[in-house]
């Protein structure tokens, strides 16, 4: 038997007891928790989704009556393949399996998961995050999810907005040069404001470029028919005498 299914097994017996009163019924706030459908963990390369799972579980915890003891148990049987067989390994060594906090289950399970130098690399993809073709609504959630990698560099209001602005493009940068904005939102919703004027101005452009062009090929001059000459010569009758001559030369008579 595994140490997680034991561990679940003597909730479930009610062998943790509370000091001011019965037995816990674990069984029962395990059914009401697992009704509140939990995701459960595996293992991620990101170190964001790890975070993420560690927060949903503890926000779902919270809507159930069970003692941080329990909220351990809990959460470790939403753990699957990978992340089950680090929970049996860790729990085999544990001194007191029944009595592990939820602070030392979180830090054990963050030190794990967490690949040394990934969170060093997600920094560095944070610090050169860009705007390139993303529209600026997408590209700012794209943002302020990668600041949670890097905390210590968007601790203040003004290393937040020097990151964010750094990555916009060249025209929408242009466009927000000499305004002044004192928080990231702001910056945000004065570039939304520019990209706005900026599409305005390219859809206008290429409407009257689009009238241009059709004009011109209505006006454009016809080219003459190929069997059609263009100049028309003087005809001559047939058997017609030919015109007096005025050039000089010798008159004789019989």
């Amino acid at each position: 038997m595994d140490r997680q299914t034991h561990l679940m097994e003597t909730l479930a017996e009610g062998l943790l007891h509370r000091r001011d009163g019965p037995p816990n019924n674990f069984q029962r706030k395990l059914e009401g928790f697992l009704k509140l459908r939990p995701p459960t963990f595996d293992s991620t390369d990101d170190p964001i989704a790890m975070e993420d799972w560690l927060r949903e579980i503890k926000k779902k915890l919270d809507h159930t009556t069970c003692s941080e003891e329990e909220c351990v148990g809990v959460a470790a049987h939403q753990l699957t393949r990978a992340a089950h067989a680090w929970w049996d390994s860790f729990s085999e060594t544990h001194p007191d399996l029944l009595h592990i906090t939820w602070e030392e289950f979180a830090k054990t399970f963050h030190e794990h998961h967490l690949a040394e130098g990934v969170m060093d690399a997600k920094v560095e993809e944070f610090r050169n995050v860009t705007q390139e073709s993303q529209r600026i609504l997408e590209y700012a959630n794209h943002f302020i999810r990668m600041m949670r990698y890097a905390p210590n560099e968007t601790g203040i209001e003004k290393k937040k907005m020097y990151f964010l602005k750094k990555g916009l493009n060249t025209r929408i940068k242009l466009g927000m040069s000499g305004h002044t904005c004192h928080t990231l939102r702001k910056i945000v919703n004065k570039a939304m404001e520019v990209e706005r004027d900026r599409l305005k101005a390219d859809a206008l452009y290429k409407e009257k470029k689009r009238k241009t062009e059709s004009s011109s090929r209505t006006l454009a001059p016809q080219k003459p028919c190929a069997n059609v000459p263009s100049i028309l010569r003087p005809c001559t009758t047939q058997g017609a005498a030919p015109a007096p001559s005025h050039g000089g030369g010798t008159y004789t008579t019989n």
